[in-house]
């Protein structure tokens, strides 16, 4: 229980599925389930049978159920696994609470991104600049995952880590050649400063991978997008010159009249 809302947890084949539910909708159900347990229904402990038939508050039934588990563990030999449940659990809803800074970060990265994009363009002349903007695109854009953001979304969990960022990676997904050993020692040697952002999917039954995009890929692909670039740029620039020059060109050509 977190505040006024009630979480639980279902595991799922691909990933743990978490559930959140308003105190005063439990609240509202409690007649039922104390009916159900009068009735000799449900199966719990007689301490949670005694306190939810004296109307117990809803964080002593969830406090009483959490210790009856952690007990039931430990007699089944599994009490360390069980602590290491709960301690995941306790940190993924401590990155879902900062979750608005998925948003913040992806917004702020994204948008730059794009800006670089765009902006060469609007600027006459500046063909080594469109040219560097495209062919670092796409290696850019992969930055972040390298450097440990949202690293599972090229698996069967995917996407999942973030909030639109997983989403475009995963339309990319086998872009590009199979991961080879340079790609394998590149990623070795990369830290992961960004792994503290991810929103992770918890336990999982299985997982598989889906063809991430190789760094070597990226990188040759962005090369020659950026030669493409250049010398089209060049070539229309030649083809349609701009009927308005730049402010200092008009100045140029006006003082070489002015000599001549």
């Amino acid at each position: 229980m977190r505040g006024s809302t009630c979480i639980y947890y279902q595991l799922g084949f691909h990933g743990e599925f978490l559930y959140s539910v308003p105190a005063a909708e439990v609240q509202r159900l409690l007649p039922e389930v104390r009916k159900t347990i009068s009735e000799g229904g449900g199966h719990i402990t007689d301490e949670e049978r005694e306190l939810l038939l004296s109307e117990s508050d809803i964080g002593k039934l969830v406090e009483t159920r959490l210790k009856v588990e952690a007990l039931e563990a430990t007699k089944r030999g599994d009490g360390e696994y069980h602590h290491g449940r709960q301690k995941m659990f306790r940190d993924r809803w401590n990155r879902i609470e900062r979750y608005w800074a998925n948003v913040l970060f992806e917004m702020v990265f994204l948008n730059g991104l794009l800006f670089s994009l765009w902006y060469p363009f609007f600027k006459h002349g500046r063909h080594l600049w469109r040219a560097v903007s495209i062919g670092t695109a796409l290696p850019v854009l992969f930055v972040p995952y390298y450097l440990g953001y949202c690293t599972s979304t090229f698996t069967s969990t995917g996407p999942v880590g973030g909030a639109l960022y997983p989403w475009i990676l995963f339309r990319l997904r086998k872009w590009g050649w199979e991961w080879n050993g340079l790609d394998d020692r590149f990623m070795a040697i990369l830290p992961s400063p960004l792994e503290f952002l991810t929103q992770t999917h918890g336990p999982m039954m299985s997982v598989s991978g889906l063809g991430a995009v190789s760094p070597t890929s990226l990188l040759i692909l962005g090369m020659f997008l950026g030669l493409i670039t250049y010398f089209s740029s060049r070539a229309l620039a030649k083809l349609f010159p701009p009927s308005n020059p730049l402010p200092g060109q008009a100045k140029e050509e006006s003082t070489e009249c002015i000599k001549g």
